[in-house]
């Protein structure tokens, strides 16, 4: 059964009407049990509360990323481990372009073209960061390897 929850003024009216396809669907991730209704989907109509939702929802899992990047340049090459740290930055690699696909297939639809742009060159700036740390740590290890061999 869905409701549509519309606010006028002052007061708000529950309406039981099947909203369109046209709006945004989500189901909140509220871990927090209470008695009550209990909310399965919501259907945002609003296009400009729709763009809210989404660019904070982009916003939390950049920070993510970024925070794991940033730590990843601080790790000490002697603290690193080749192919643990290798492994994560792919596991982190292929997450970000999945990231990346989803951005470009679902919600592109409702952001505007300039902070789609400039959404996509982000994350093209924190994939070349995990390459560059990538390959920093493959020569790194083949560096002392080689050392260690020619002694």
């Amino acid at each position: 059964m869905s409701f549509v929850v519309e606010k006028k003024k002052s007061s708000f009216s529950m309406t039981n009407t099947i909203p369109s396809n046209s709006g945004y669907k989500m189901s909140p991730h509220n871990s927090v049990s209470y008695e009550g209704i209990t909310i399965n989907q919501i259907t945002i109509i609003n296009e400009s509360f729709i763009k809210k939702v989404i660019e904070r929802k982009i916003k939390i899992k950049l920070d993510i990323y970024l925070k794991y990047v940033l730590k990843l340049l601080s790790v000490e090459d002697d603290d690193a481990d080749s192919e643990g740290d290798v492994e994560k930055i792919d596991v982190v690699l292929d997450d970000l372009s999945r990231y990346k696909s989803i951005i470009q297939n679902n919600y592109r639809v409702h952001l505007e073209q300039a902070y789609y742009e400039i959404l996509i060159k982000k994350i093209e700036v924190i994939e070349a960061e995990l390459k560059k740390k990538r390959e920093y740590i493959n020569n790194y290890f083949q560096e002392k390897e080689n050392s260690k061999k020619s002694r």
